[in-house]
């Protein structure tokens, strides 16, 4: 018997419709590639038009407005460059004429010392001035060169919008500031200024006061709200002028509640009297403002003096505020007060007792603290008890 073959098969080849199909695919990629190449080649030049164009407007602006020669006696001689055809016809007319006959006497004057100066040294002479151009008021830069024995060149530029514009970036510079002081103490944001990040300070010895608005919950529940902010800003606006007045650091506002500082963050050799001094008149405003208002409204007010921790947190509105067992004593001087009373501790009575007249009060209950001694701070010694 015949022996049977053995089966085969045909491996595939890459026919015509392969090749059709791989075609395009490697004439796709080389193109993208052509394409990104191209992109990245007029992103280039791109960049460097860009460059080109930066460089070319700095130079415009580097360049003098008017280019002049002058005499060693200030007469025009003759004009290089005018930048407007008014100003160039203006120009010609001053040839043979002195700066003198030209120009205001107080800025002819400035001229003539400046091209003094400028052939005497051999050196450039720059100042700035304002004049009146067809009616409006310019500021110009006028450089003075030594160009021989005895003349020289006059370049004038008009620095108008430069100055305009820096006047807006000092007031809008002003503004910013002006609210940082208005949060932070002025010795912190200065810090903060020159050196941002976080801010941490320990006092030894701070006097820190507390003081609520007794009755403002209830009455704020019976005007409008307008008239809620209205007083509330009547009376902080008042303690802030306190404030002012004794060189204390207003801490901060919570609703009805006011914080003030004293020794901090500058020392103050005398900063538990001044807190009194504060909290005395404290007291008279918020009765005068009662009085006048027509409203049940009193404070309440707690004094301690001791160490504290002071320093900024928050990233966006920033706040310097303080910390400390000094700071929560004095807080619970306030809430264990009466109304149109000073509740202070036995820190304040030793540091202020030969300035301020000062009442014994019974053993208060502090919660954590046990008992404490506490005293009612009547008057300033030869004042009226308020």
């Amino acid at each position: 018997m015949a022996a049977m073959a053995e089966p085969f098969s045909l491996k595939p080849t890459a026919g015509p419709q392969q090749h059709s199909q791989l075609q395009p695919q490697q004439e796709q990629t080389s193109q993208l590639a052509r394409l990104t190449a191209r992109n990245q080649e007029l992103e280039a030049q791109v960049q460097a038009l860009s460059q080109s164009e930066r460089r070319y407007q700095a130079m415009l602006l580097a360049v003098p407005d008017h280019i002049m020669r002058i005499s060693h006696a200030g007469i025009y001689l003759d004009f290089i460059k005018a930048k407007h055809i008014g100003v160039l016809l203006d120009v010609s007319s001053r040839i043979g004429r002195s700066v003198r006959e030209v120009l205001p006497s107080a800025l002819a004057a400035q001229y003539l010392a400046a091209i003094d100066q400028a052939i005497a040294t051999q050196q450039p002479q720059t100042f700035e001035y304002e004049l009146v151009v067809a009616g409006k008021p310019a500021e110009y830069e006028a450089r003075v060169v030594h160009s021989g024995p005895d003349e020289a060149l006059l370049l004038v530029r008009d620095i108008s919008t430069r100055k305009a514009m820096e006047r807006a970036l000092r007031s809008e510079q002003e503004r910013s500031e002006q609210l940082l002081h208005s949060i932070l103490p002025r010795a912190i944001s200065d810090r903060l200024k020159a050196a941002p990040g976080a801010i941490a300070d320990g006092f030894e010895d701070v006097t820190v006061l507390f003081a609520d608005l007794v009755g403002f919950t209830q009455m704020s529940s019976l005007v409008s709200p307008a008239h809620v902010v209205a007083l509330l800003n009547q009376v902080f606006s008042r303690f802030d002028a306190l404030s002012e007045k004794y060189g204390l650091e207003k801490i901060k506002t919570i609703g009805d509640a006011y914080m003030v500082a004293g020794g901090i963050p500058l020392p103050h050799p005398h900063h538990t009297e001044v807190v009194c001094n504060m909290a005395l008149e404290m007291i008279r405003v918020v009765a005068d403002i009662a009085q006048l208002e027509q409203r049940e409204l009193a404070v309440r007010i707690g004094i301690n003096a001791g160490p504290v921790v002071a320093g900024i947190i928050g990233t966006r509105k920033f706040s310097y505020d303080l910390w400390g067992d000094t700071v929560n004593i004095a807080s619970r001087m306030e809430s264990h007060g009466l109304p149109a009373r000073i509740q202070v501790t036995q820190a304040v009575h030793d540091r202020a007792g030969t300035t301020f007249e000062f009442e014994p009060r019974a053993k208060i209950v502090l919660k954590g603290r046990g008992e404490m001694q506490t005293y009612w701070l009547v008057k300033k010694n030869g004042q009226e008890e308020i």
